[in-house]
């Protein structure tokens, strides 16, 4: 037997029909956008602005043990951030810490003679979470 809430609408006492199609007309009417995204929790290290395009190193920590202590592990993450976007990073400063979400893109490029692969951090949004002067014991 059923547990009584499969099938229920929130908040609804009256049942619903559930029904799984996925006949292949289904699948092809119904095609789900594929995403490649980030959010990064960190501080700011070096912000490179240019005249259309601001570059942002963005360092997240990760705690590792090693042996019997915990040691920060920070990775440093290059953000490219245009448009509206660069004048709220124009009011942060190097040891910010910042909320940064956005997506991923791969891109090419030829360097003498070869083809180089890179994957780019696109920012969609930018929160400043506290100021460098405003750290807290926990960090």
């Amino acid at each position: 037997m059923e547990p009584p809430f499969f099938g229920l609408r929130a908040g609804s006492a009256r049942p619903f029909d559930v029904r799984q199609d996925i006949s292949p007309d289904t699948i092809r009417r119904r095609t789900m956008q594929n995403i490649a995204e980030f959010h990064i929790i960190g501080r700011i290290g070096k912000i490179d602005a240019a005249k259309d395009v601001t570059h942002v190193s963005v360092a997240a920590n990760y705690n590792r043990k090693e042996g019997d202590e915990w040691k920060s592990d920070p990775h440093w993450n290059r953000v490219t951030v245009f448009g509206k976007l660069r004048d709220r990073l124009a009011k942060a400063d190097k040891g910010d810490l910042v909320r940064v979400t956005g997506r991923v893109r791969q891109s090419s490029y030829e360097a003498e003679g070869t083809t180089r692969y890179a994957v780019d951090m696109l920012a969609d949004g930018i929160g400043i979470l506290a100021k460098a002067g405003e750290r807290s014991g926990q960090e």
